[in-house]
Parts: C-alpha cells; sequence; structure tokens
C-alpha cells in the first residue's frame, strides 16, 4: 500500500515524538527513582545522647561525632536529650524512622539495666540494632580529703564494724557507677546505705561537704577533684588495669578481691528495622576514625578506654552486660523509688 508523501512524512514526525517522549518519561521517572534511594548517608545524621551534657558519654560522644563526620562526608549534630537514666532519649531513637540519620549513644543503663528497673516505653533488645563499642571507662571509689577512711580496706573495716550506718551517694539508679558499687557490696558481704540523687553534681557536693561518707563515679567526671585534692581516690574499678591517668590509685581486684572487674561503656544504636548496609556503614566508618589513633590518644588522656568492634561482637558484649547487670540488680533488690 503507499501513502502519500505528505502523509508518511507526519507519520514519520509522530512516531520521532513518541520516542523522545518514551524516553524523557523513562528519564524523568529514573530520576525521581534515583533521587528516593540516594546512597547514605545524603543529610545531616543525629547523634542523640540520652543523658545530660558534660559527662563522659556525651565528651566520648562529641569526639567521635566529629571525626565520624569527617568519614561519612556529612554533617553529624549532637543532641542532648536526658532523663530516666537515658530512657527518654532512648524512647526517642526507638521511635525515630529506620534510615539511620538519628543514632543512639547508648550505655549500660539504656541497654542493659533499665529494663529491670523501669517499665520502659522501649524494647532495648526489639527496638534497637547494636552497631558498635565506642569506649569503656573506669570508675572510682573516693571520699573527701580530710576523711578518717583512708584505704578500701578502712572503707570495709567500718563498714563491717557498723552494718547499715556508713552512706555512699548513688549519682543516678541503675548508672554504671550505681551498679559497680552494688556489685562490690556484694562481693564484700557489705551492708551500706545508698542515698540517691539525681546527677553526679549533688551527689558529688554532699560527699565534699562530708554529708556522705563516700561515692562511686566515673574517673573522667572526678578527676579535677580527685587531682585537686578536693577528694581522696580509694580505688578503681577495671580489673587489674589501672587507670592511665590515676596510676597509682590501686584497683579493688588489687586490693582482696580478684574476680572484681567493672567498667562502664558506651556505644552506638540505630533503630530496629534499618538497613545492614547501613549499620555496616557506619560499624566501618568508626573502625577506620579508631584505626588512625587520634581518637585514643584525645580520650585517653582523659581517662577512657578508647575501643571499638565489629557489630557482631558489640550485639554479643551488649547481650552479656544485660544479663549481668540485671542480676545484679536483682540480687541487691535494687528499685526506683
Amino acid at each position: 500500500m503507499k501513502l502519500h508523501a505528505r502523509f508518511r512524512r507526519r507519520l514519520r514526525d509522530c512516531l520521532m515524538i513518541s520516542a523522545l517522549t518514551s524516553t524523557l518519561c523513562a528519564f524523568g521517572t529514573n530520576s525521581a527513582l534515583a533521587a528516593g534511594q540516594q546512597a547514605w548517608p545524603a543529610r545531616a545524621i543525629t547523634l542523640l545522647v540520652p543523658i545530660a551534657a558534660g559527662g563522659g558519654t556525651d565528651i566520648i560522644a562529641r569526639a567521635v561525632g566529629e571525626k565520624l563526620a569527617a568519614e561519612l562526608g556529612q554533617p553529624i549534630i549532637v543532641k542532648n536529650q536526658a532523663g530516666a537514666n537515658g530512657a527518654i532519649g532512648s524512647a526517642a531513637v526507638a521511635r525515630a524512622p529506620a534510615d539511620g540519620y538519628t543514632i543512639l549513644v547508648g550505655s549500660i543503663g539504656t541497654h542493659a539495666a533499665n529494663q529491670c528497673l523501669y517499665k520502659l516505653p522501649y524494647d532495648p533488645v526489639q527496638d534497637f540494632t547494636p552497631v558498635a563499642l565506642l569506649a569503656k571507662y573506669n570508675n572510682v571509689v573516693m571520699v573527701r580529703r580530710d576523711s578518717p577512711i583512708k584505704s578500701l580496706d578502712d572503707l570495709v573495716k567500718l563498714a563491717k564494724a557498723h552494718p547499715a550506718t556508713l552512706t555512699y551517694a548513688i549519682t543516678v539508679v541503675g548508672s554504671s557507677a550505681h551498679l559497680a558499687l552494688e556489685r562490690f557490696k556484694s562481693e564484700a558481704g557489705l551492708d551500706m546505705l545508698g542515698v540517691p540523687y539525681n546527677g553526679a553534681v549533688p551527689a558529688t557536693v554532699d560527699v565534699l561537704g562530708g554529708q556522705v561518707d563516700f561515692m562511686l563515679d566515673t574517673v573522667v567526671s572526678q578527676y579535677g577533684n580527685l587531682t585537686s585534692g578536693r577528694a581522696r581516690a580509694l580505688a578503681t574499678t577495671m580489673g587489674e588495669r589501672r587507670s592511665d591517668i590515676l596510676p597509682k590509685v590501686p584497683t579493688i581486684a588489687e586490693q582482696g578481691y580478684p574476680k572484681y572487674d567493672v567498667a562502664g561503656w558506651t556505644g552506638l544504636f540505630v533503630r530496629s528495622g534499618t538497613s545492614a548496609e547501613i549499620v555496616e556503614k557506619i560499624s566501618t566508618a568508626l573502625q577506620r576514625v579508631y584505626a588512625t589513633g587520634k581518637l585514643q590518644k584525645l580520650l585517653g588522656s582523659q581517662g577512657l578506654d578508647v575501643t571499638t568492634n565489629t557489630q557482631a561482637e558489640f550485639a554479643a558484649f551488649v547481650a552479656k552486660e544485660r544479663q549481668t547487670w540485671c542480676d545484679v540488680i536483682k540480687t541487691a533488690n535494687i528499685k526506683v523509688e
């Protein structure tokens, strides 16, 4: 069949327009798809610290956040959301989208002790995926500078001679420092009175002022008081490893309790459901940051044992810590009033 030349030209033009339109549509669809599936991270990341600014966990988060931002190529915003031993901030991350843009800086409190102390608005197992360990930190048993208690042995003898009389400050119920002291009480067979506070600052004020006999807190928080002479250190808690910044202070293990080994810790968690690829990217980036050694030097000077591990290793570590501290809480009959 022969077509009129003019008609053939019109048909050819229509076919060309149709082909061009299809190409443009396909390009637009692919571009939209690409925009919706940008490689993570494509924007700023929030690092949520569920305790008040200024403590050891906050110091670690800010130092790590700065280095991690450079490694990932996106800004990292550190946000503090304190309350209920970290439970309020943790619940906020549990409600956030599972997209890797909100990362929790968790601890013994948020992922080991809280579930045995509180009715939580989140499930530390079901709602989170552990990513990597950030650091461990040493605790210190301390008294005011003019205390008649000169050593750990003095403290133990006094507590045994006068049961339920000696007082100790609890910075936060369920914190690593609190649990470390409860474990020591159990191992040493001591009966003492705990005085709960809402943070290390008011607890420290009363210990230094003589209203409470002693306390156990993180080395990083109490370093200034100890080096200035306002307080005296009796012992640290990490097994037989002495604190790098308090090398003259013997550990509890060195003073007659060889099985005693307690460290506080902090690590990164994301909401469960976050893709394995994103979790691996965060973990790998953190390992690259730690491989330079700069972070270890910076935070090590403040008494922190800066170390990381793989995602699988950290998940196993958190599970073990949860069992350990829930057992301590049950044995010590710790309750939140």
